[in-house]
């Protein structure tokens, strides 16, 4: 099972780490904000699931591609991780934002440039 996760996903290394670390602080973070808001969450908890699970499909679909394509160069693995690692950074201080925890300018500005970086 080991080995069919790392033929999709690739090296487990430090930026698959802290892609996951990201979406599950981002999820948890939208679950805090669903209590604390005292709204219906289920269908909003499926459809962050179902963005959560893409995620991933796309870094193992950008690892396949990498491998079949340039060889052992991770340039869109490496690429498509750093991309959704800010996405899920923004969303994530936007939704710590929503509970009212104050964001320092610098990480959401840090946040904003690595995103547009990768949207170019």
């Amino acid at each position: 099972m080991l080995f069919l996760a790392e033929w999709f996903f690739g090296e487990w290394n430090g930026l698959l780490h802290t892609l996951i670390a990201f979406v599950l602080a981002d999820y948890i973070v939208l679950c805090c904000c669903v209590i604390a808001k005292k709204k219906q969450g289920s269908k909003l908890g499926v459809n962050c699931i179902i963005r959560k699970c893409l995620i991933f499909l796309l870094v193992g679909l950008a690892n396949i591609v990498d491998t079949q394509l340039t060889g052992e160069c991770r340039l869109l693995r490496s690429a498509t991780i750093i991309y959704f690692i800010g996405r899920e950074g923004l969303t994530l201080l936007e939704s710590a934002s929503l509970l009212g925890l104050p964001i320092p300018p610098t990480l959401k500005e840090y946040l904003s440039q690595l995103l547009s970086f990768w949207k170019k």
